[in-house]
């Protein structure tokens, strides 16, 4: 029985790696097989079930002819969802094609753990459950245009949780911060009690010190993949962003860094000065027209064709990288809104935005815009009031910190 298992454990994790050359099988077929991957993932779900009966409790387990065939009908299953899966890469895009192989990987992984399970009956039921959560994620329509829209709302959706925190910004507290002479005597008690106000001191008169949101000191933020030099046919990243850390200037004083994490602060950030409020809330709305322009691309391409193959999949792959550097820009747009902010590193933030959004709207089929053009020269229009907003406001605070 053991034997039996690993075998069939092994078959299926190989699936992925030779699903290729199993195609010409599945055509060769004698009894006709069901193509449909929604179809094929339901069928699955029951076939893992029935090894959750039949193999879920240890006082009646299956004789090993009985196992034999279940898991057989089960490899059945599993090749035939996969090679389905595998038959949409034909016309798949980047991104789809990226969908479809994280398809086929976890369809083969979560069945070669669930034929190990049987082995040990306690474990059965949660692999079953994996099995059904696989499944669950083969639904359609699987398409091209599935997979760029849930890609683009995801970047939507990011946008709009930065300007939610924007609008908190704005109910933030006022403090008006006093110059101080710096060569007067403070007593060193008074510096421990009023730490935290000291720091905002420090911040406004010196323009450095910690981001105390999420812990990162401004100068370790990275300038946004929006501002680079990007050929038409580049491959799409996958979005991941990442920040070194630089040492938490702190009243207790500076904590130690780790490899590849971040100091953590223990204190929120101090009052928002009337200049500070005045560029965050320049930059939220900077942030917004950008969001509706994101919005408006993610309306026409859900309403565009599902045909959508060729040409047309590698513009909208190219507006959904933008997207994406787009998100990167604006959440970090959106920490650097926090005192003590700094204006030379939020200047350029804010062109690395213009230049994403202008990049997404030249990138997009004029065929799928033709509808949103007016739209789309209206929010042109509004994103150049906002960022020569958001430029007069840094002007303005730097003239005022100097």
């Amino acid at each position: 029985m053991q034997s039996l298992v690993s075998d069939t454990a092994r078959l299926l994790e190989e699936i992925p790696g030779t699903v290729g050359s199993l195609s010409q099988t599945l055509q060769d077929a004698v009894e006709p097989v069901a193509t449909d991957a929604v179809q094929l993932a339901e069928c699955l779900r029951t076939e893992a079930a029935k090894v959750g009966l039949m193999c879920g409790s240890a006082a009646s387990p299956p004789s090993v002819a009985e196992l034999q065939a279940l898991l057989q009908s089960l490899q059945r299953n599993v090749t035939a969802l996969c090679l389905s899966l595998h038959a949409l890469t034909k016309d798949a895009g980047p991104s789809f094609q990226q969908d479809l192989g994280r398809m086929i990987q976890a369809c083969a992984t979560r069945n070669a753990e669930l034929v190990r399970s049987v082995l040990r009956p306690a474990d059965v039921p949660r692999a079953v459950a994996n099995v059904w959560d696989t499944c669950s994620t083969v639904k359609g329509p699987l398409t091209n245009k599935s997979a760029l829209f849930k890609r683009m709302g995801g970047c939507l959706k990011a946008i709009n949780d930065t300007l939610r925190e924007m609008a908190e910004i704005e109910q933030q507290p006022m403090e008006s911060i006093q110059e101080e002479d710096s060569t007067s005597d403070v007593d060193n008690d008074e510096e421990v009690e009023s730490g935290s106000h000291q720091r905002r001191q420090d911040c406004a008169t010196n323009g450095h010190g910690p981001l105390c949101t999420d812990g990162l000191s401004h100068e370790s933020r990275e300038p946004s993949a929006a501002q680079h030099n990007r050929s038409s046919h580049a491959a799409q990243p996958d979005g991941s962003h990442a920040a070194q850390p630089h040492e938490s200037n702190t009243a207790q004083g500076a904590e130690e860094e780790e490899e590849g994490g971040s100091s953590v602060c223990d204190y929120e950030a101090g009052p928002f000065s009337a200049r500070d409020k005045d560029v965050a809330a320049a930059g939220r709305a900077l942030m917004g027209v950008a969001g509706q322009t994101l919005k408006l691309l993610s309306r026409h391409l859900l309403l565009g064709s599902d045909n959508l193959v060729g040409a047309p999949v590698e513009a909208w792959e190219n507006c959904v990288w933008h997207a994406q550097n787009l998100q990167s820009t604006i959440e970090d747009l959106g920490a650097a809104m926090y005192p003590p902010q700094e204006l030379d590193e939020i200047e350029g933030m804010t062109e690395g935005l213009v230049v994403s959004v202008q990049c997404m709207l030249e990138e997009v089929p004029q065929e799928h815009m033709e509808a949103a053009a007016e739209a789309a020269s209206r929010l042109q229009s509004e994103l150049e009031v906002a960022e020569q907003r958001m430029r007069a406001a840094v002007v303005s605070s730097r003239d005022e910190v100097h």
